[in-house]
């Protein structure tokens, strides 16, 4: 899915000095990774209560750290982000987590 969407997007590596590739690649897995595992437990904590070591208020903490850290990694993806900002921002959301 998302190699036909990743280019729409704008989410693709464009093959430069830097890079080992030599044709352009979509960027955007994690995407899919991401949407997938949220709606797999919401599917298992709607059917399956007590199935696991999770619940609701789990899912919400982890929904939303983990769609900012997707943010993150898309607005990186798309325009590029400093090393730095990048880690701070993920060292932001582990600690809001915890």
């Amino acid at each position: 899915m998302m190699i036909v969407l990743a280019p729409k997007m704008g989410l693709v590596d464009i093959p430069d000095a830097r890079r080992i590739h030599v044709e352009v690649k979509p960027l955007g897995g994690g995407l899919a990774v991401w949407a997938t595992f949220l709606v797999v437990a919401a599917f298992v904590l709607t059917f399956f209560p007590g199935v696991g070591a999770f619940d609701w208020k789990w899912y919400r903490a982890f929904a939303l750290a983990s769609t900012i850290l997707v943010v993150i990694g898309v607005i990186d993806d798309r325009h590029g982000m400093p090393a730095l900002v990048k880690l701070a921002g993920q060292v932001l959301v582990a600690v809001l987590l915890f």
